[in-house]
């Protein structure tokens, strides 16, 4: 979990049109992985990307 942090706390340096094509890394990371949640709270929660990756924030 402390790598979630660390990637999560300089994911929130970057201006706004890094964080868009930092969630789509992120996104695209998880779905190789072939993960089927991506916890992060800025996505919608229950956000469902490709049919198979379901978006969870950790605060809904």
């Amino acid at each position: 979990m402390r790598t979630a942090e660390a990637v999560l706390e300089i994911y929130k340096a970057f201006p706004g049109n890094v964080q868009k094509e930092a969630r789509t890394l992120l996104e695209k990371a998880a779905l190789t992985a072939d993960c089927p949640t991506l916890c992060f709270e800025d996505l919608q929660n229950g956000q469902v990307i490709d049919g198979r990756l379901v978006i969870r924030s950790p605060f809904a």
